[in-house]
């Protein structure tokens, strides 16, 4: 297990570099972080500043480019800017233009990495073509803030959870908009989809993690252990194991296809607010509001 100190602030987001050498984070006080994994040190960071100039635009996600070394970097203030991985201190390759959307609360690469998904906090979503170097998106008007997105297996939709507790699937080719209500309504906050299948995970307010079948649009069983808030959930590459981390300060591995928790950590003093896989599928890494970013591997 690693530990990644020198944070000053709640790491909201995490994504590993495509070859797995490398983490980037984002934090609340505007600052992305590269880190080396090899030697659990930072090898370059940046602080981002708001509109008039001043620091800590609070990073809301950062999202790994595949086979592109590129990052794009997600803020508040819904400016998107695509970063070298490698040359990070060189700064943007990309920034976008007027943000069309508001603040931003996630981003999610298509699987055939040519779609950017943005979902916002003021009611819409976007998605950008990132061969055209951020040209105006498609606009996506949504009944509820964007809490949470996730591409399916297939590239074919888009999942989004929001506030009015529902799952709400975009069809990417016509943009067909289809709403699945979850039990009680309460607020759906953190979504990942599995890698290789139609599998949905969505997390509430109350710690209650809900599987979804996308293709039926039938819930498929329960998970419960979580004491509060779900803020993130990610899928290993084989979709054989889910993580969760949340408000109740713990890290939970469930086994998927036995539907039964595996193991619970406790490592974090405060909430866990962002999870990453690696693409091998090795390791795992959980940021928290604590300031930092634990590292482990799966097989342990």
């Amino acid at each position: 297990m690693q530990i990644l100190n020198g944070l000053r602030s709640t790491v909201r987001s995490v994504t590993y570099s495509t070859d797995g050498r490398r983490l980037i984070s984002g934090a609340d006080n505007g600052t992305v972080t590269v880190w080396s994994l090899k030697s659990a040190t930072q090898e370059a960071s940046c602080t981002f500043g708001d509109q008039r100039g001043q620091a800590g635009n609070p990073i809301e996600s950062v999202c790994d480019i595949p086979h592109q070394n590129r990052v794009a970097i997600g803020q508040s203030n819904g400016q998107i800017e695509l970063w070298s991985i490698e040359e990070f201190d060189r700064g943007p390759l990309l920034i976008s233009e007027e943000p069309p959307f508001g603040p931003i609360s996630k981003l999610s690469i298509s699987p055939d990495h040519r779609l950017l998904a943005v979902g916002g906090w003021m009611n819409r979503a976007a998605l950008w073509q990132l061969e055209d170097q951020f040209a105006l998106p498609i606009l996506i008007d949504m009944p509820t803030p964007v809490t949470d997105l996730a591409w399916s297996h297939d590239g074919q939709s888009l999942a989004m959870s929001g506030y009015d507790g529902a799952l709400h699937l975009l069809r990417a080719h016509d943009s067909m908009h289809t709403r699945r209500q979850f039990g009680e309504g309460d607020s759906l906050i953190a979504l990942a989809c599995s890698p290789c299948a139609p599998l949905a995970a969505v997390g509430d307010t109350k710690g209650k993690i809900v599987l979804w079948n996308l293709d039926e649009g039938a819930e498929i069983a329960t998970l419960e252990g979580h004491q509060w808030v779900i803020f993130a959930l990610a899928f290993t590459p084989d979709g054989r194991k889910l993580i969760s981390g949340g408000a109740d300060r713990t890290v939970r591995l469930w086994d998927v296809e036995a539907l039964e928790e595996m193991h619970c950590y406790q490592w974090h003093d405060r909430w866990v607010t962002s999870l990453a896989v690696s693409p091998d599928g090795m390791t795992a890494a959980a940021g928290s509001a604590d300031n930092s970013i634990v590292v482990w591997d799966l097989d342990d």
